[in-house]
């Protein structure tokens, strides 16, 4: 697939290459790394569920958070559509970042199109859609991405572009009901962090917007056509 076919013609900046001198942490010592970025992310689900840096991956593998995974594409997934009760039209299967919002900073670092890691080619919906616009940018669970990074983001005024499994594409406006985001943490969600990640708890009753909804694969929710 060339390189091109992952830019959004609305972002300026994502066509733009970095090169990691030999001598950075990221480059592949002792070989200069070149870098290009990519305006899409698969869906991993409503959480968040990353090993802290320099966790090896059987570690992670053991984390009983990694269950709680409901999306699609995640690391260590392997979901095949049997698994997707929820109906290949009710579940994401791919949305626009927006790598030319990203703070200068983060410019070079994100959205990775090499990288199965979330703010590079996988997003979750533990942030509501566009956080630029919402939400106070956090420092990101487990030393990783943050709020702006992990999110689905776009250039489209009022709301994003998503294909969902059953092939179609879906622009989803910004009003689209989502949980809300109080300190950085989504209002009635609760985690226990642990040395390979963390395990989340939903309080009973807790609202679980429509956007966190469309992203898993087998909550079992009844979503109405005309709420998104």
């Amino acid at each position: 697939m060339a390189v091109g076919t992952l830019w959004c013609p609305s972002d300026g900046l994502v066509s733009n290459r970095y090169l990691y001198p030999a001598s950075a942490g990221a480059a592949l010592d002792p070989v200069p790394l070149p870098m290009c970025y990519s305006s899409y992310g698969a869906n991993a689900g409503m959480w968040y569920s990353m090993a802290p840096s320099g966790t090896a991956l059987s570690a992670y593998a053991s984390n009983p958070g990694v269950t709680q995974n409901n999306g699609i594409i995640y690391v260590l997934s392997s979901i095949g559509l049997q698994s997707v009760t929820d109906g290949t039209s009710n579940t994401m299967a791919f949305a626009e970042r927006a790598h030319g919002k990203l703070p200068a900073a983060d410019l070079n670092d994100w959205n990775w199109w090499t990288s199965g890691n979330y703010g590079d080619t996988m997003y979750c919906t533990f942030y509501p859609m566009n956080p630029f616009n919402k939400a106070a940018i956090s420092s990101g669970l487990d030393g990783g991405a943050d709020s702006y990074v992990s999110a689905a983001s776009s250039f489209h005024p009022g709301g994003a572009n998503f294909l969902f499994l059953d092939g179609s594409v879906k622009f989803l406006k910004d009003s689209v009901q989502s949980w809300s985001i109080v300190g950085g943490f989504p209002v009635g969600v609760t985690r226990v962090p642990n040395a390979r990640g963390g395990i989340y708890t939903l309080a009973t009753g807790a609202n679980v917007g429509v956007y966190q909804k469309l992203s898993t694969r087998n909550g079992g929710e009844v979503i109405s056509s005309d709420s998104y």
